[in-house]
């Protein structure tokens, strides 16, 4: 992905997840104890580290030519590894907590990440550009390869040179 192309994206896509989030917790979900306020120069930080990650690896592991169907999945994906596992891990130490989430709490917060992070990868799919322009970019069962495959060689007998 070209340079202007990826800081635009990750622009995109810090925004996209900092609304998201604030309409779910900020809006619906008006979470958090009273009078406690988010550091919110931590925050923005933790969404431009996810945001530049997260459109700096879609690329990477594009398998198809359909962009809503690899963002969806990478998407998905990022969703699992990054916010779904760590909600789970959070309710083992409920002590370490300002306010324990309940196990139903965290099941409906995972379904919303899965569903704005999905989303997110459809966004960054259409963005990058990864995918609608290649019909095929992976070599095989866990071969990557960018580049064009070699011809065979000429049969034995005939001049290559021609």
């Amino acid at each position: 992905m070209a340079t202007v192309k990826f800081i635009i994206c990750t622009v995109v896509s810090f925004v996209f997840l900092f609304a998201l989030d604030y309409v779910w917790y900020g809006v619906i979900w008006s979470a958090g104890p009273e009078g406690m306020e988010p550091r919110m120069e931590w925050m923005v930080v933790g969404y431009l580290i996810f945001s530049l990650a997260f459109c700096y690896m879609y690329p990477k592991g594009v398998e198809s030519s359909n962009p809503t169907r690899e963002g969806l999945r990478f998407g998905v994906l990022a969703a699992l590894l990054a916010m779904v596992s760590q909600s789970f891990m959070w309710l083992a130490m409920p002590d370490m907590l300002v306010e324990p989430e309940s196990l139903g709490t965290t099941i409906i917060n995972s379904a919303f990440h899965i569903v704005q992070l999905g989303s997110l990868g459809v966004v960054v799919a259409f963005m990058s550009g990864a995918g609608a322009d290649k019909a095929e970019v992976r070599a095989g069962p866990g071969g990557r390869t960018d580049q064009k495959e070699s011809p065979p060689p000429p049969p034995e007998g005939v001049d290559s040179k021609g």
